[in-house]
């Protein structure tokens, strides 16, 4: 089976590939290079392609069902949304080339959901971590929307990412805070606490202290924190200097204990491992 999944967009001759390659050009996180335009986003890991072919004036969507989960569903549907606003395509999928369709996300992400389980059950060596749809879209609204949550603070406050960590055999969301900074921390399993200190009176020297420590570990510092329940990316305002005492008890009583990172193309929704659909895909787009 390739991995692979392709959807095209034909148009009609009056469109020039001038103004689809401008399109692209002009989106965050694509690069464009001749008729291929590659979309990779930084903040979320998610990666996928479109290629152009001007003889056809066809345009592929290319997702590689190898790595794919929802957030790369997610992230499609919003670059397919805003593509077929400026150009009027007519969507065709591998199995119906000789039919037109508009495009539905419904549609699209039944046919994500089909492909993927079978893929799986061809490529069942892979070794995934499967996390609930639910995980997996809380830290991707998250990682989306920081530079968003950044611009909201007026760039005051750091915004850590949130990643996956292997903890046992399972995966476990985790962010990394700056102890010297201010932070907007987002809800997880466990995070990753890093203070840099003067370690010499002349300032010569900085020692670097790290600690993983879990989320019940943190309570007592969250209950005193301001917490902005946005519906999509919930934080609390974390000023350290605040915290000084709670800080050193707490670097001081934990072990130094360190987790191996998950690549976000190894988590694999748990609905789609197990045979299921994920519930409402369609509305989880930002």
């Amino acid at each position: 089976m390739n991995h692979n999944w392709n959807l095209s967009f034909a148009i009609d001759q009056g469109q020039s590939k001038e103004a689809i390659t401008h399109f692209f050009s002009s989106r965050k996180n694509f690069e464009c290079t001749k008729d291929t335009f590659e979309y990779f986003n930084l903040d979320t890991g998610v990666a996928f392609t479109f290629n152009l072919f001007p003889e056809d004036n066809v345009v592929f969507l290319s997702i590689d069902l190898k790595t794919s989960n929802s957030n790369t569903i997610r992230e499609a549907i919003n670059e397919i949304t805003d593509l077929i606003k400026d150009f009027k395509f007519r969507i065709m999928y591998p199995e119906n080339v000789n039919r037109d369709e508009t495009f539905k996300a419904k549609r699209f992400i039944q046919k994500w959901h089909r492909v993927k389980r079978d893929y799986l059950d061809f490529h069942y060596d892979y070794v995934y971590h499967a996390v609930p749809s639910k995980k997996i879209k809380g830290a991707w609204y998250w990682n989306y929307s920081c530079q968003w949550t950044s611009h909201f603070l007026k760039n005051l406050f750091q915004i850590p990412k949130i990643n996956f960590i292997n903890h046992y055999g399972k995966a476990h969301t985790i962010a990394k805070i700056n102890l010297n900074e201010w932070a907007a921390i987002p809800e997880a399993d466990f995070y990753h606490l890093q203070l840099t200190q003067n370690k010499w009176f002349f300032r010569t020297n900085n020692e670097v202290i790290e600690r993983v420590v879990s989320r019940n570990d943190m309570e007592s510092i969250f209950q005193k924190c301001r917490f902005l329940p946005f519906e999509k990316t919930p934080f609390y305002k974390f000023r350290p200097e605040d915290f000084k005492a709670q800080i050193k008890e707490l670097l001081n009583n934990t072990e130094d204990r360190k987790f191996n990172n998950i690549e976000i193309s190894k988590i694999i929704d748990k609905e789609i491992y197990d045979g299921y659909k994920i519930k409402k895909l369609e509305e989880s787009t930002y």
